[in-house]
């Protein structure tokens, strides 16, 4: 009955470790994830002000 119970909290702690690892990696893959689409977003929006400001810049010059 002990060897049962220590058995059975051996192996939930392996699985314990096991999952962690895995939830880790599964973070780290998220963060990386974040950061990519953060980069492309903020690209994106840097790309879109860019001609909107070049737009609106040559519209008050055509208009002058």
């Amino acid at each position: 009955m002990i060897k049962k119970v220590h058995s059975k909290s051996v192996r939930k702690k392996t699985y314990r470790k096991c999952r962690t690892k895995n939830d880790s990696l599964f973070q780290e893959i998220k963060k990386y994830d974040l950061a990519v689409v953060i980069l492309w977003i903020g690209s994106f929006l840097k790309d879109a002000s860019e001609s909107y400001l070049q737009r609106s810049f040559f519209e008050r010059r055509s208009e002058d």
